[in-house]
């Protein structure tokens, strides 16, 4: 029994319609993942930035608050208290004009571009459903999601801290772990952490 031409081409047809499907699903699955991955990479990225500036602004800010203590240390000698904030705080009304600058400047600083900075942390953080919960994939996943764990819970008290510490005028500076040991402290090396995170992507 003889097949007909007919069938033989049809069936090559199928069979290359078959490899077709199957190297468009390849690609399109490829095109995918890379798209994904570059979403990640983008994501974490946008960290990196948010992390950064905010070690720029607290350096800035934390040679400013050095200066001030100074400044007050040289003042009132003896009496000068332990750490930034208390003696900000106690020798407020004591303060010379310039020094009073000084520490409006310093809690501007806090009042604008770390709280805003600190807020926008916390928001990447609540939509990550990736590096957070160790399911990224990177080669040092366990050290970024117990850094992200810990920046959390860093943001969380420092923003707690920021809304009742910031309405006196007398606070300039919102420290966690300082003299006062209200929180835990930012989380050391994290810049780092993620931007190496990042090049192995």
């Amino acid at each position: 029994m003889s097949i007909p031409d007919w069938f033989g081409e049809a069936l090559v047809g199928a069979i290359f319609a078959v490899i077709g499907y199957l190297v468009k699903s390849l690609i399109d699955y490829c095109v995918k993942k890379n798209a994904q991955k570059e979403t990640k990479k983008e994501n974490l990225k946008k960290l990196s930035g948010l992390l950064h500036e905010s070690k720029t602004l607290f350096d800035a800010q934390n040679s400013m608050a050095r200066r001030l203590l100074r400044r007050i240390s040289e003042r009132f000698g003896e009496q000068t208290k332990k750490g930034y904030e208390a003696n900000f705080y106690y020798f407020y009304d004591q303060l010379a004009d310039e020094e009073k600058d000084l520490h409006k400047i310093i809690r501007g600083v806090t009042l604008n571009s770390l709280c805003r900075v600190n807020k926008e942390m916390k928001q990447w953080l609540e939509s990550d459903l990736i590096f957070k919960t160790n399911s990224s994939g990177l080669a040092n996943s366990d050290e970024v999601s117990e850094k992200l764990k810990i920046l959390e819970i860093h943001l969380n008290l420092w923003l707690s801290k920021f809304d009742m510490w910031m309405e006196d005028e007398k606070h300039a500076l919102v420290y966690m772990n300082d003299e006062h040991q209200h929180g835990t402290e930012f989380p050391i090396g994290i810049e780092s952490v993620i931007d190496s995170a990042i090049a192995s992507m």
